[in-house]
């Protein structure tokens, strides 16, 4: 006994104005609409929220600042993906560092098993508005995938090497370790604004 041909149907009477749409076709436009949908929810659950380190010496997480101050370093991390769907969420919720003098934004990545490159460059964008005003932008927790897709991408030209810091696998170690750094550049930028100002 042989087996008959698959014949193409037309599913027209199913989508009223798309005339001639085969199985194919409607196999497309549905796998299309997931990831339509895939990509809205994604951008609807995203929460970037502070760290900071409370007076017992633990990790607390909060709302960020809709504004930096100068001279601050504000912790902060994200919860979801890190695609091209929610990365513009994530850029909204972002405190505003235009006015900021010298403020260094460490950015935790730890959940973060591999990034977009629309990530990468809001990041790279995040940066150079930071280093117009004298700040910079740290990223933290990071794994041995996110550091090769950054060092791919060019990255560390505007987000330095010793400014990545990997993670470990103490939780919190590489948040600390980002933190010490960035006081200690803070120290060294501010005496040196202030040696130029007394020259």
């Amino acid at each position: 006994m042989g087996y008959r041909r698959l014949q193409t149907r037309n599913y027209g009477r199913y989508f009223p104005g798309y005339p001639g749409f085969t199985v194919q076709q409607a196999i497309l436009v549905g796998i299309f609409l997931s990831f339509i949908d895939y990509a809205y929810s994604s951008s609807e659950n995203i929460d970037l929220l502070e760290i900071q380190v409370n007076e017992e010496n633990q990790l607390v997480e909060g709302p960020p600042p809709a504004v930096l101050a100068d001279n601050s370093i504000t912790v902060l991390f994200h919860r979801g993906n890190s695609y091209f769907a929610a990365v513009r969420t994530i850029q909204e919720k972002l405190p505003d560092a235009k006015s900021a003098r010298r403020a260094v934004v460490i950015f935790h990545l730890r959940n973060s098993a591999q990034i977009g490159s629309t990530f990468v460059l809001a990041a790279e964008r995040y940066a150079q508005e930071l280093q117009k005003n004298g700040g910079k932008l740290l990223l933290c927790g990071v794994s041995e995938r996110v550091r090769r897709q950054l060092i791919d991408t060019e990255t560390p030209e505007t987000i330095a090497v010793e400014d990545i810091f990997m993670a470990t696998t103490v939780i919190g170690e590489s948040t600390r370790t980002a933190v010490r750094a960035a006081q200690g550049w803070l120290a060294e930028s501010n005496s040196a604004a202030s040696l130029q100002q007394n020259a």
